[in-house]
């Protein structure tokens, strides 16, 4: 019987993917990560990577599959707000978040509560054409051709707030899959990214590749540069920091 696997569908897991075929017969399912959170939660999926906001949600049945990532300290390129005014000018604006993303809005509500003292998240708006404001994550972001004065890096923001890496995506494996499977998952993983990264100017062409004539579009170069700013592994301590951020606790 073959194991049910999530992957990211943005560019930013490829890396994930560059070593080919899985270890084991595997069903793929290739989609945005809100969608995968929520068969995670459901219990449909054996490996998949989860947003780290929802991980909570399924850490009774899930274990973090080694300290695999996606994080950033720093820009991240890819989780942005788009506005007309500045952060703390948005208390009572009208923001439309992207159904796409669970970390990421997570992420940019902790800084507001903890900078400005509001939740965005209290004013959403779900018609982009009646918002004030956008957010937007993914290569949505990258195919994007804003018309707001300004946009704010989400990934930008939480560093400078409270100066952790913002750790976006982890992933996840079922407590009740046997070790060894887990353990070929593990290698299947680590061998991806070794060749990703021994190629990366090859995948970087490849991601560019998906925006052709889009309106932002993406050059092989920024693919390049986004790929070295994320960090596909991450220490233990710096996934407990923001995972106890993401939960309130921001002492």
């Amino acid at each position: 019987m073959p194991f049910n696997v999530g992957e990211i569908s943005f560019i930013n897991y490829l890396p994930f993917c560059a070593g080919g075929g899985y270890p084991a017969a595997c069903d793929v399912v290739r989609d945005y990560p809100a969608r995968l959170n929520n068969l995670c939660r459901k219990g449909m999926l054996d490996v998949s990577p989860i947003s780290f906001y929802a991980f909570k949600d399924i850490s009774k049945d899930y274990e973090i599959l080694s300290n695999f990532t996606i994080a950033c300290f720093g820009a991240v390129d890819s989780v942005k707000l788009y506005a007309n005014c500045e952060i703390e000018g948005l208390k009572s604006a009208r923001i439309f978040f992207t159904e796409k993303s669970e970390s990421s809005i997570a992420a940019f509500s902790a800084v507001c509560k903890y900078k400005h003292g509001f939740d965005p998240r209290e004013n959403a708006c779900f018609n982009p054409a009646e918002a004030d404001a956008a957010f937007l994550i993914g290569d949505d972001v990258f195919a994007y051709k804003s018309a707001y004065k300004k946009a704010f890096d989400i990934g930008a923001l939480w560093s400078e707030t409270f100066g952790s890496p913002m750790v976006f995506s982890v992933i996840a494996a079922k407590k009740s899959l046997p070790r060894g499977v887990k353990n070929d998952f593990i290698s299947h993983y680590e061998n991806s990214l070794k060749i990703f990264f021994a190629d990366i100017d090859k995948f970087s062409k490849i991601a560019a590749e998906r925006f052709s004539g889009a309106d932002g579009g993406l050059a092989p170069e920024r693919a390049k540069s986004y790929f070295l700013r994320l960090s596909y592994r991450s220490e233990m301590s710096a996934i407990k920091k923001a995972q106890e951020i993401l939960n309130g606790k921001f002492d």
